[in-house]
């Protein structure tokens, strides 16, 4: 059984105010020319994006575990009865 992931209903697009705060910050980098600038900005991005890229990396993986455990609920599978057999060595 593929249990399947929607998350989509997750993800919202950003505010207006969202992106022109953030296109203002692209246009003040670009303008700068303060190297050692633009490479304590380059590396915190980088190290931003590795967590967070981390971060969903592990909320999916618990969302998909999760909702293994609900299909497993809402269709339980009935196992086999032991015989007689199977009591005899690994008890009841």
């Amino acid at each position: 059984m593929q249990v399947n992931i929607d998350i989509t209903h997750l993800v919202e697009p950003p505010t207006l105010e969202e992106e022109l705060t953030m296109e203002r910050r692209i246009l003040d980098l670009n303008e700068c020319n303060d190297v050692e600038e633009l490479r304590r900005c380059c590396a915190a991005a980088y190290r931003q994006n590795h967590h967070q890229a981390h971060f969903v990396s592990r909320c999916l993986e618990e969302i998909a575990l999760l909702q293994a455990r609900i299909a497993c609920l809402k269709n339980p599978v009935k196992q086999p009865e032991r015989n007689w057999i199977h009591n005899l060595f690994y008890g009841k």
